[in-house]
């Protein structure tokens, strides 16, 4: 596909003891429920079961806890536990990343069946992360990519690193369940974290461009003067070394990366937690890593208290950091991440219209730039879902059969672009490539749409890929309707091919059309298919509904 769709895509913005409370705060009654799953592998039932802990009871008592800190909040927001089960089909959760749920299909069917607006599994692991909700959500809507994937990993095992209380365990294990679940919801850290979290990431950066830290530089001095500098006696010398090298001084790069993350991360920009200190005591809201957790979200509107009692009348906000304002404004949203599947099922239509193609100027007709900019001007692609699978991720990809093989490869290819006339050439660029393969059957992927698209609607959908051999690749639609089929007198299931395509190693091939999904659609993925023996390679996948 066309390299210039990614900088046209980055221009548009798209390239995270039960409670006490005080007796001051009224019931508030939330207006909106947000259905939440809960699964977990082996290793975390039979952690549980060692240690004589009832997984349900556990479970029912993180929901009971975020509740009461969306009431304490005034936040209209109140969950609902749809599913949980364990999910020894998980696999191995020793890795804290929400990818390795979300590339299960198993994960996104259960969901939709179940409508749930967002999915939490629990980890053999003590701390937790959640698919934050990114740059396209600073408009304050949520995108196409995020309903796809609303997955967050906690961890409920001991901390290996810092003994814990069974107290302080337990509040910790709600704590991050909450916190994960904020990400989910738009919500990012307070300064101080995320300040402290930079900080990390400029040591990383140091290491990965193969210079020296403080540290090592101090130590290059020793070596050929045989005296160890003091960190004031070095500091010149490094920053000058630093420099040098073209590499930001570390309080440059922690303001711009904390800039950088304020502007690409949170729904609002106020959508963030608060930290402050107590005297000697420092204290934050939910979304924060403070030493004493608050149970509220940060509002500028509310005095908080700590749990134990011991700080009260905290200030836990300011227009700035107002989490519980961002919640209210979006929780109509939220409610709805899986609207597709709440809709009434118990009533079948027999009037109905099926998927159709609406007629649209293709990506491969395109002859030059302007063209390429007025069909992008036809689509909301701020909030839709764009992979090109540049920052190593598998954006809710997941192979469709068990022997599927899904990895991201680095290969030369040749691909559209537009030279200094706005006239189309062909370039050739390292790519990097989603390989799908399969060892017992043909290569397929899929991308689960059902609580991320609406009913009456139209999509653009687009895949850009090629095959090792020769042979013909074919985009489809599988739906479900909440309606009678007059051919089997059953719930209608239907394969519907959006594109076809011969294809091969040589170029890359654009699978594309725009459809218009019908009333009582209550299912809906697409497929990637290619043929028995071969490797499928896509460069990257686009849906994004038609203005």
């Amino acid at each position: 596909m066309y390299k210039t769709i990614k900088s046209l895509l980055s221009n548009l913005g798209l390239v995270s003891a039960f409670l006490a409370t005080s007796t001051s705060i009224p019931a508030f009654a939330a207006q909106y429920t947000v259905d939440v799953m809960v699964i977990y592998p082996t290793e975390v039932k039979d952690y549980f079961e060692k240690n004589s802990i009832n997984i349900e009871e556990e479970i029912k008592g993180y929901i009971d806890y975020s509740n009461q800190v969306f009431n304490n909040s005034n936040v209209n927001i109140e969950l609902n536990l749809v599913y949980q089960a364990h999910s020894p089909w998980l696999g191995k959760l020793t890795k804290n990343s929400p990818t390795a749920v979300h590339n299960k299909s198993r994960t996104h069917q259960l969901r939709s069946y179940y409508g749930a607006d967002i999915v939490v599994a629990l980890t053999e692991n003590y701390n937790g992360k959640a698919e934050h909700v990114g740059k396209q959500a600073l408009n304050g809507k949520f995108s196409i990519e995020h309903r796809i994937s609303p997955v967050a990993v906690v961890g409920v095992l001991p901390n290996e690193f810092e003994p814990e209380t069974p107290e302080k365990l337990d509040r910790r294990r709600k704590w991050t369940f909450l916190h994960e679940t904020g990400h989910l919801m738009g919500l990012r850290h307070d300064h101080k974290t995320t300040k402290d979290l930079q900080h990390s990431t400029y040591t990383w950066a140091l290491d990965d461009s193969g210079l020296l830290d403080l540290y090592d530089f101090k130590d290059e001095i020793q070596k050929k003067t045989g005296n160890w500098p003091t960190d004031q006696e070095a500091t010149p010398a490094y920053q000058a070394y630093l420099k040098k090298n073209n590499f930001p001084l570390e309080e440059e790069y922690v303001a711009a990366a904390v800039e950088r993350s304020t502007e690409e991360s949170g729904l609002y920009r106020y959508s963030m937690g608060y930290s402050a200190k107590s005297g000697e005591q420092e204290y934050g809201t939910i979304m924060s890593y403070a030493d004493d957790i608050i149970p509220y979200f940060s509002s500028p509107d509310n005095h908080c208290s700590n749990l134990d009692g011991t700080l009260q009348n905290l200030k836990c906000g300011s227009e700035e950091e107002n989490a519980s304002k961002s919640l209210n404004q979006a929780a109509p949203e939220i409610a709805n991440f899986c609207s597709a599947s709440k809709r009434e099922k118990s009533e079948l239509a027999l009037n109905f219209d099926q998927v159709e193609i609406v007629p649209s100027q293709k990506l491969n007709e395109v002859k030059n730039n302007v063209e390429l900019e007025n069909i992008f001007a036809q689509y909301d692609f701020v909030s839709g879902y764009y992979s090109d699978f540049e920052d190593n991720e598998i954006k809710g990809l997941f192979g469709w059969n068990k022997s599927s093989k899904l990895e991201i490869v680095k290969q030369l290819g040749k691909v559209s672009d537009f030279d200094d006339q706005g006239n189309k050439i062909e370039v050739e660029e390292e790519k990097s490539l989603l390989k799908v393969t399969d060892s017992q059957y043909f290569p397929a992927v899929g991308l689960e749409l059902s609580c991320a698209v609406e009913e009456e609607q139209t999509y653009r959908v687009a895949a850009n890929i090629k095959t090792t051999k020769a042979t013909t690749a074919v985009l489809w639609l599988y739906y479900e309707l909440a309606a009678i089929d007059p051919e089997t007198d059953k719930p209608l299931q239907k394969w519907f091919k959006v594109g076809e395509a011969n294809t091969d190693s040589n170029s890359f091939t654009i699978l594309e059309n725009d459809i218009k999904l019908p009333q009582h659609i209550t299912t809906a993925r697409l497929v990637l298919t290619s043929t028995t023996g071969n490797t499928l390679l896509i460069d990257n996948l686009i849906v994004a509904k038609k203005k």
